[in-house]
């Protein structure tokens, strides 16, 4: 590997306004830790980033972080469009070029467990980087960056 990822947990560490100060749970802290063991497997590094929702009253900075296994399964955590913590589980099919769809299910909502899909396209940026352009159907709908980088 060419070099090592290293994110600090601790809320003192950074300052508030980093995605991450966010995460005040043991759970968030160790499913942070866990996906980024993961670079041993292939698969892409999803870092969240903002959204524009379809309707006012939303938060649109859904900051968070993510790892998608070449197997098609899919974890991560993000702050949500009504500012809770969001612990999302899922599968992703691809539907031929960069185009894919993300079905599972996801915490933080009106329910404790909510479905959750989305139809992504990867532009790719390079060997490793790529942007993802996700389109949420939802609610009133949303679209959603995310930079993944390829292990």
């Amino acid at each position: 590997m060419a070099g090592t990822v290293c994110l600090y947990l601790n809320r003192g560490a950074v300052p508030d306004s980093v995605f991450l100060s966010a995460v005040d749970s043991d759970l968030m802290r160790y499913l942070l830790l866990w996906l980024l063991s993961l670079p041993a497997v292939a698969g892409e590094l999803l870092i969240h980033g903002p959204s524009v929702h379809f309707g006012g009253g939303f938060n649109n900075e859904n900051y968070g972080i993510g790892y998608a296994f070449d197997s098609g399964l899919v974890a991560g955590t993000y702050k949500n469009s009504i500012d809770n913590q969001t612990v999302y589980l899922g599968y992703c099919v691809p539907l031929g070029g960069e185009w894919s769809l993300l079905a599972g299910a996801a915490t933080g909502y009106q329910y404790s467990v909510v479905p959750a899909a989305l139809v992504s396209y990867r532009v790719p940026m390079g060997k490793h980087w790529g942007v993802r352009v996700n389109l949420i159907p939802f609610g009133k709908g949303a679209v959603n960056l995310t930079l993944g980088y390829r292990l």
